[in-house]
C-alpha cells in the first residue's frame, strides 16, 4: 500500500516507526469531470483576477491573507506562513479520553497507521522485524486500553488531532475536528413518547432488512459508466408494492 507520509509514533522515550496511508482510494488526477470549452471541448481553466481592482495576477504573485473580519484583513508573509506550518510530522500520543468524550460527531476522516517495512537498505531488513515488533505491541497496547488514545500529527504540514483505533487488526488512525471549532446543538429534542409512538418504532425497526456495506454501490459513478459507455437508462423497478411507510404504522 503507497503511503503518503512516513513517520514515527512517539511517546516519551518510545519511537515507532510507521508509515501513513488513505483509507480512501484517491483520484489519479487523469480522469473526472471538468469544464469544457463549447466550441472545441478544451479544458477551460481559471484566471487569477482580483475581485478589488479586476488586475489579473500571476500564481507567483498570488499572496495569503487572514480574514479578521468584514473590515480588518492581514497579508501574511512567508516567513509567518512557514511559523504556521507544522515542521514536525511525528505522531505524539498525547493521553487518553474517556470514552464518553469520543464522539462520533467529532470524527473528520481516517488513515491507515502500518509498520515501516519499505527499507531500502538490505542490511536494514532485521529493522523491519523490529519495527512490525514494535508495531504489534502498539495494536495490542490499544487493545488492551478501555480509553482511546489522543494523538496530534501533521499531514502536509498541518497539524490535526486524533485517536488510534484498531479494526482488522491494522491501526486506524481517527481524525478529529478540534473541540473548539465544533457547534453545540442546543436545541431541546426530549419528547415523551406515548406507547402507539413506541410501538410505530418498533414495527419501523423491524421493518428495516438486513444489508451489508460492500452491496451498497455507488450509484452516480454507475450512471456515469452508463452514459459514457453509451448505455441507455434501465427501467425503473416496478414500485406497485411500495407503501406509504408511515401511513401504515
Amino acid at each position: 500500500m503507497r503511503a503518503i507520509q512516513t513517520t514515527k509514533v512517539v511517546h516519551k522515550a518510545i519511537q515507532i516507526p510507521v508509515r501513513v496511508a488513505n483509507v480512501i482510494k484517491s483520484s489519479n488526477g487523469s480522469t473526472g469531470l471538468s469544464n469544457a470549452c463549447p466550441d472545441c471541448s478544451g479544458d477551460v481553466g481559471l484566471k487569477n483576477v482580483c475581485k478589488g481592482c479586476a488586475k489579473e495576477i500571476s500564481y507567483a504573485e498570488v499572496q495569503k491573507k487572514y480574514k479578521i473580519t468584514e473590515s480588518e484583513q492581514r497579508v501574511l508573509t512567508k516567513d509567518e506562513l512557514d511559523e504556521l506550518n507544522s515542521s514536525n510530522s511525528a505522531i505524539k500520543v498525547i493521553g487518553s479520553i474517556s470514552n464518553e468524550e469520543f464522539k462520533s460527531s467529532l470524527i473528520t476522516g481516517s488513515y491507515f497507521v502500518l509498520p515501516q517495512t519499505k527499507l531500502k537498505k538490505k542490511s536494514e531488513q532485521d529493522q523491519v522485524a523490529d519495527n512490525k515488533r514494535s508495531y504489534a505491541i502498539l495494536r495490542e497496547t490499544i487493545l488492551l486500553s478501555d480509553k482511546p488514545f489522543t494523538v496530534t500529527f501533521a499531514i502536509r504540514q498541518k497539524e490535526k488531532l486524533g485517536v488510534f483505533v484498531v479494526e482488522d487488526n491494522t491501526i486506524i488512525l481517527l481524525t478529529l475536528a478540534f473541540k473548539e471549532y465544533v457547534q453545540e446543538q442546543d436545541e431541546d429534542l426530549s419528547i415523551e413518547l406515548s406507547d402507539g409512538d413506541k410501538a410505530k418504532a418498533k414495527k419501523f425497526a423491524q421493518s428495516i432488512g438486513k444489508t451489508k456495506l460492500d452491496e451498497i454501490k455507488d450509484t452516480y459513478n454507475e450512471k456515469l459508466e452508463r452514459i459514457l459507455s453509451g448505455k441507455s437508462q434501465p427501467q425503473d423497478e416496478d414500485k406497485s408494492e411500495d407503501e406509504d411507510m408511515w401511513g401504515s404504522l
